[in-house]
């Protein structure tokens, strides 16, 4: 009976223990590129609207480039590229009275549209092949069922989301950017 129990607990180990690392195995974005709206959720750290009827309507407008993009080894690739991002990005947070775990309870959605400007060189066998993109589109939407907020102290506020990005955003298989990810 014991050693039905060791090897219970070894197999749920091991079995955790492999989940685990292949989660932290997935870290990459398609060519370098952001894949969610920047600051929507920036009222400050860890603080959300306060708790309302209605709900609170934000707009966020944020700017990202880059001209270098690196290999798996961190090293930069000589490859002439440029991103640059304006993210526009419009929420609505619904802060609750009711409460979870001594944590006030809300939920929120994020629609955000892109304006990506990119370009890079790509070095093929038949000489340099010079690749350009620049759509502006809405990108995959954020929606957070789960959000709850601790006020700690009246200067110290805690918040825990669950956030679901979905595939809306728009994609093209045959543009070296898109603002949705397609997945």
């Amino acid at each position: 009976m014991s050693h039905n129990n060791n090897s219970n607990i070894r197999r749920f180990t091991f079995l955790t223990l492999g989940l685990m690392s292949l989660a932290a195995t997935v870290q990459a974005t398609e060519n370098g590129a952001p894949t969610t709206s920047f600051g929507v959720y920036d009222f400050g750290a860890g603080i959300l609207p306060p708790s309302t009827p209605v709900g609170t309507l934000g707009m966020r407008v944020a700017f990202y480039s880059t001209n270098v993009q690196k290999d798996r080894h961190g090293r930069s690739l000589d490859n002439n590229f440029s991103l640059d991002v304006l993210s526009i990005g419009v929420a609505y947070f619904r802060m609750t009275a009711y409460r979870i775990l001594g944590a006030r309870y809300g939920y929120s959605v994020a629609v955000p549209f892109f304006q990506m400007d990119a370009s890079f060189r790509v070095q093929t066998p038949g000489g340099p092949l010079d690749l350009k993109a620049d759509p502006f589109r809405m990108a995959d939407i954020s929606v957070s069922p789960l959000i709850l907020q601790w006020d700690l102290s009246p200067n110290l506020f805690v918040n825990a989301q669950m956030q679901i990005q979905t595939p809306t955003g728009d994609y093209d298989k045959n543009r070296p950017i898109s603002p949705g990810l397609n997945h």
